[in-house]
């Protein structure tokens, strides 16, 4: 074997996994009961977020390398907020949405159901400006939720929203699987879904 060869086996890979291989983890680490309230609750979240896909959660799987542990993150617009998971050993994670009364949480979790401006106004100054990571993640920084505004609170400050033609940004394959949730699972949730969905129409006038 030639020491090059050596050298290479010897070197770590450094391709970075797959968004469906992002997904297959987090998903592995979500509390069963979590899930099932929340499937069960709100309506509008089997149409979000299912096995094969826990909304973009990529971007915060790549950020969980780069912010220290002992900081505090503050999510703006964190949907049901399965990334909390991806922060289970940092300080805190704080979520922030108004329309996702039920969510994914940690132990170190803090939600709020409260608008990102109220929150800004309400709770921004509790927090600690050298120590906190905000993130804006698919959120449209408009109105009262500007980079300039948020930033007056949190120096630490990531936005990330997609811009330019259509295109592809996940593909997930139909026939993937979690190690976590086997067929049988997958079977339960579609039924979850369903009855969800009929006992929405049946509320309807």
């Amino acid at each position: 074997m030639s020491s090059h060869a050596a050298h290479s086996d010897a070197v770590p890979s450094l391709v970075p996994p797959t968004s469906e291989q992002i997904t297959q983890r987090l998903l592995a680490q979500l509390p069963r009961d979590q899930w099932d309230l929340i499937m069960e609750q709100d309506y509008y979240a089997a149409s979000q977020i299912d096995p094969t896909f826990l909304g973009f959660v990529d971007v915060y799987y790549h950020l969980v390398a780069i912010i220290p542990r002992h900081w505090t993150i503050v999510d703006l617009g964190c949907a049901h907020a399965p990334q909390a998971f991806c922060f289970q050993h940092h300080k805190k994670f704080v979520g922030v949405d108004i329309d996702t009364p039920y969510r994914f949480h940690a132990p170190n979790t803090t939600h709020y159901s409260i608008r990102i401006g109220e929150f800004l106004t309400q709770h921004g100054h509790e927090f600690d400006p050298l120590e906190t990571f905000a993130i804006c993640s698919y959120v449209p920084m408009w109105g009262e939720n500007t980079r300039e505004h948020v930033r007056a609170f949190f120096p630490n400050l990531f936005v990330y929203y997609p811009h330019g033609g259509n295109r592809i940004l996940l593909n997930v394959p139909q026939h993937a699987r979690s190690t976590h949730f086997d067929a049988d699972d997958h079977k339960e949730w579609a039924q979850i879904k369903r009855r969800v969905g009929t006992r929405q129409k049946a509320k309807q006038p």
